[in-house]
């Protein structure tokens, strides 16, 4: 029974010290870096490389976790999901005529 008791600490112990030094939440790389997010439909968002929340104007400074942001880097990736959605509904009226 013991011997129970002391395997199950074992992987406690183990799973308490592997996530020792993960981000939080996956989302905090430690870069004080600004991330542009253009939109094609919606206003243009950016995020915060340090802690992840996301802002609607270009600031120089998280308004979350207050990082100085000392680059930048655009990533269109909701751009380009946002246009190819537009143009299939465009696909979508020319087929039934409008």
């Amino acid at each position: 029974m013991s011997a129970w008791i002391w395997i199950g600490l074992g992987i406690l112990a183990v799973c308490l010290l592997g996530s020792k030094g993960k981000p939080s939440g996956g989302k905090n790389t430690g870069k004080p870096i600004r991330i542009d997010h253009p939109h094609y439909i919606t206003n243009d968002e950016y995020e915060c490389g340090n802690c992840g929340s996301r802002f609607d104007r270009a600031l120089t400074a998280c308004p979350h976790c207050g990082v100085r942001f000392t680059s930048r880097m655009t990533d269109e990736d909701e751009f380009d999901e946002e246009l190819e959605e537009e143009l299939e509904m465009d696909e979508w009226d020319e087929e039934e005529g409008r």
